[in-house]
């Protein structure tokens, strides 16, 4: 209702987390530590990768087996024709790189929103450690959307 109250909005079900990148064999093109981290963790744990582990980190990609990362997430949308003052709302858990994995997001949309910015107070707490609830709740809020929009199908790689 807080979302809808205001007008029409875009709902994105953004793929940044960190086991999406370890899983998918993909990396997130932040920066070159980062893209480490994950194929440190991969190498690791190599039975977490679910895309097709005969195909090179490119080759993924340029199938469609990779989420896009917050940069091509922005040119999708600009190219889409979204104006600077579309109205987003983002599903999705913390990204891997933090708020900063969202900058160029946020610095062409900065009506970006989440559960976490347009909760009250308080009001998320008891479902902190609730990750099917906190989901729940991104479901409800991108059904209500005019628009929806997921970075990576659940289905690709698999």
């Amino acid at each position: 209702m807080r979302m809808r109250s205001k007008g029409p909005y875009l709902a994105l079900h953004l793929r940044l987390e960190k086991d999406v990148w370890v899983r998918t064999g993909c990396v997130p093109g932040l920066s070159s530590e980062d893209d480490e981290v994950v194929q440190r963790e991969r190498k690791l744990r190599p039975k977490l990768l679910t895309a097709r582990s005969n195909m090179t980190y490119h080759q993924r990609k340029l199938a469609g087996f990779c989420p896009l990362n917050a940069l091509e997430v922005t040119r999708l949308i600009k190219a889409l024709g979204a104006p600077k003052d579309a109205r987003i709302y983002w599903a999705g858990g913390e990204p891997f790189g933090g708020p900063e994995a969202l900058l160029p997001l946020i610095t062409e949309f900065p009506h970006l929103y989440n559960k976490e910015n347009i909760s009250q107070h308080g009001e998320l707490e008891r479902f902190a450690s609730k990750s099917s609830v906190l989901a729940a709740i991104d479901y409800i809020v991108c059904e209500q959307s005019d628009v929806f929009m997921p970075s990576h199908g659940e289905t690709w790689g698999t």
